[in-house]
């Protein structure tokens, strides 16, 4: 999507000549990494460097919280209970959300799903957007 709807155009005009001048790693290294931008060879927009910080703060750890990690199914009778009476559908997910879906992905936006709703319901957050999907 983000050559065929053109997205690079609506990136800010000061984001995009800062950005177009950083090979992917470098873009990579500077966008994701937390701690101090060092190494850069141009100022930064103010706006993109608070955009950066912004995403850092409110970003989800990568490390797993909560005890029921489980091993990926392989078949009947094994892994999360949700796929023991089907091991490549969840039985917690309706129709339209396992419709070309694997497991595990199931299994995921299941449990991504309970955590948003305990930060929502522990913050009062009644919005949530989720960037990077990657699905229409």
């Amino acid at each position: 999507e983000f050559f065929s709807e053109n997205l690079w155009e609506k990136v800010p005009r000061s984001w995009r000549a800062t950005l177009s001048k950083l090979t992917a790693p470098q873009l990579s290294t500077l966008l994701l990494e937390r701690g101090p931008c060092v190494g850069r060879e141009s100022v930064w927009p103010l706006s993109l460097l608070a955009f950066r910080a912004s995403a850092h703060v409110l970003s989800f750890s990568r490390q797993p919280w909560g005890g029921d990690s489980f091993p990926p199914p392989t078949g009947l009778g094994q892994g999360p209970e949700e796929f023991q009476a089907n091991g490549s559908e969840s039985s917690r997910l309706s129709h339209h959300f396992r419709k070309h879906v694997k497991p595990k992905k199931q299994h995921e936006i299941r449990r991504l799903g309970a955590l948003v709703k305990k930060l929502c319901d522990a913050t009062g957050c009644q919005h949530v957007v989720d960037v990077g999907s990657g699905q229409v």
